[in-house]
C-alpha cells in the first residue's frame, strides 16, 4: 500500500514539473529602427548640431534554447545566441561656423604667383549626410520576455556628401611679394559672392561601432516574435580618411568658378558615427 501511494505521488508531481530540454533555434528577422543618428566631431570654431536617421535590414540569429514544456505548450526560458545580418543606415549632422569667421588659404595664380586667399562670411551652415551598409555581429541573451544584445557593427559608407545653401562669402587676395590686395575682381575669384550653393563628397572610410541593444520580446505565435527595444551605437575608430585641405577649391585656370571643401577637412580632428533610438524586429523561427 505504501509503495502504491509513493508511486501515485511521484506520478502526480511529475505531471506538474517542467521538463527541461535544449534545442537549436534558427531565427530570421526583418527589422528597422530610428532616432538620433549622427556624426560626432569637434570644430575649432562654430557649433555642431546632431541629426536624425535610422536603419533597416535583415537579420539571422542562431541560439541554443533551454525550454520549459508544460501542458499548455512550450515556453522559452533562457537563450544564448549569435546575431548577424546586413542593413542600410543613415547618419546626418550640421555644422555652423562662427559669424564673421576669417579663413586664410595659400593659393597660386595662373602666373605661378603665390598669394594669401582670405575668405569671410556672415554665416556658413553645412549639412553632412551618410548612407552606409551596416553589418552587425552581436551576442544575444534572452531571459523570459526580456532580451539583451552586445557586440560590434561594421559600417561601410556607400554615399557620403556635404552641402551648403544660400551662402554669401567675400574673397580677398593679398600678394605679399607685391604688397598688393585684390578684393573686387570677380573674374579672378575676388569680391562678394551672394546666394551661392556648394556641395561635394565626404572622404569617409569603413569604421567599427560598439553596438548595444535591449528590450522586450512578445511572442505572436509559436514561430513568430516581435522584439521591441532601444539601441546605442558608437564609433570606435575615426571614420574620416581625408587630409587637411584649403577651404576654397581654387582653380587657377578658372578662378571665378570656385567651390568649397567640407568643414570636416578644415577643422575636424576625428569623426565618429553615433546612433541611438528605438528598434523593432520581427522574427520567424524554425
Amino acid at each position: 500500500m505504501k509503495k502504491l501511494i509513493i508511486i501515485i505521488i511521484l506520478i502526480t508531481a511529475a505531471s506538474s514539473l517542467h521538463v527541461m530540454a535544449q534545442q537549436n533555434v534558427h531565427a530570421f528577422s526583418i527589422e528597422g529602427g530610428g532616432g538620433l543618428s549622427t556624426l560626432v566631431y569637434q570644430l575649432s570654431s562654430g557649433d555642431r548640431n546632431v541629426g536624425l536617421g535610422g536603419d533597416f535590414g535583415l537579420g539571422y540569429t542562431f541560439y541554443r534554447s533551454n525550454e520549459r514544456v508544460t501542458a499548455t505548450g512550450r515556453i522559452f526560458r533562457k537563450n544564448w545566441g549569435i546575431y548577424t545580418g546586413v542593413g542600410l543606415g543613415t547618419y546626418h549632422a550640421k555644422s555652423k561656423l562662427g559669424q564673421d569667421m576669417l579663413i586664410t588659404d595659400y593659393q597660386t595664380d595662373i602666373d605661378v604667383h603665390q598669394f594669401e586667399f582670405h575668405t569671410s562670411f556672415p554665416k556658413y551652415v553645412e549639412t553632412q549626410s551618410v548612407l552606409s551598409v551596416n553589418i552587425p555581429v552581436m551576442a544575444q541573451y534572452q531571459y523570459g520576455q526580456y532580451y539583451f544584445m552586445g557586440g560590434f557593427k561594421y559600417v561601410i559608407p556607400i554615399n557620403a556628401k556635404y552641402g551648403s545653401k544660400d551662402v554669401t562669402l567675400t574673397n580677398e587676395a593679398y600678394y605679399k611679394e607685391f604688397k598688393t590686395k585684390v578684393d573686387d575682381l570677380k573674374f579672378v575669384g575676388c569680391g562678394e559672392f551672394e546666394h551661392q550653393d556648394y556641395k561635394g563628397k565626404l572622404d569617409l572610410g569603413s569604421s567599427m561601432l560598439l553596438a548595444l541593444e535591449g528590450g522586450v520580446r512578445m511572442r505572436l505565435s509559436k514561430q513568430i516574435s516581435l522584439f521591441t527595444g532601444v539601441y546605442f551605437d558608437y564609433g570606435l575608430s575615426n571614420a574620416y580618411k581625408g587630409n587637411p585641405q584649403w577651404f576654397i577649391k581654387y582653380d587657377d585656370q578658372n578662378p571665378a568658378d570656385f567651390s568649397t571643401n567640407s568643414v570636416l577637412s578644415l577643422t575636424a580632428d576625428k569623426v565618429r558615427l553615433m546612433a541611438a533610438g528605438l528598434k523593432l524586429r520581427l522574427t520567424f523561427e524554425r
